[in-house]
């Protein structure tokens, strides 16, 4: 149950990330020739994908384990989290 909480809070702290990504973006595009910015977005946006990805192998392992225990209600709310996960990963990649 705890990790379920814990997965939740990673990814409401990646969705801020991805907030924050954006508008840093729309601020970038008003400000011509500022490279550094541009790569240090990127670099976050990047960091934000890996991070996604692992929260669902992670959330995905943690899903099939307590699946697997007989817990197939509490498997079934960690499924929806990954589905949201990767919801939120394919978003941050085609902002790419």
């Amino acid at each position: 149950m705890g990790m379920t909480t814990q997965c939740f809070t990673n990814a409401e702290q990646q969705t801020r990330v991805i907030l924050a990504v954006q508008s840093a973006q729309r601020f970038t595009s008003c400000v011509s020739g500022n490279y550094e910015t541009e790569v240090t977005l990127f670099a976050l946006q990047a960091d934000l994908i890996h991070n996604l990805g692992e929260s669902i192998g992670t959330t995905l392992a943690k899903a099939e384990e307590i699946g697997a225990q007989g817990n197939v209600e509490e498997s079934l709310k960690l499924m929806q989290e990954v589905e949201e996960l990767k919801k939120k990963k394919a978003a941050a990649e085609v902002r790419k």
